[in-house]
């Protein structure tokens, strides 16, 4: 009986040894692959760095860009007034060239009545045209 007892405690250790070797190597296991992960949390944590600074440059950029879209906006807005104005004065121009005769007239001393009659035209329209040209 004492050899089955020994041949059993003998069976025991090497379960508890193996079992012992084992949860050792499963702990190194668990070691190396939190290793790994920390490893590939820090290249990741560096790539979005990287990513962000870039982002941060083409940001940037944009305002910049956005700031001289801005300027000839309102350069092109100043030209346009003054495109208009030169319109305005081409227009002015053209009402004096035409109604050249009425104005004369009335620089001489004509009366609106009288003028009104020789250029068959309103007494209102004749003042309108002698109020627009001074």
């Amino acid at each position: 009986m004492e050899k089955h007892i020994v041949l059993l405690t003998i069976g025991i250790l090497i379960v508890i040894i193996s079992a012992f070797v084992l949860f050792i190597s499963k702990l190194k296991n668990n070691h190396s692959k939190t290793d790994y992960f920390e490893e590939y949390n820090n290249k990741i944590t560096q790539a979005s760095k990287i990513e962000n600074e870039i982002m941060l440059k083409k940001i940037a950029n944009l305002e910049k860009e956005i700031q001289k879209l801005k300027q000839s906006n309102t350069d092109l807005t100043e030209k346009k007034e003054t495109n208009t104005n030169f319109k305005h004065m081409l227009n002015y121009n053209l009402f004096k060239e035409t109604n050249k005769t009425i104005i004369d007239l009335y620089n001489k001393g004509s009366s609106k009545e009288q003028i009104a009659k020789i250029k068959n035209k309103s007494v209102r329209e004749v003042e309108m045209i002698v109020k627009l040209a001074k």
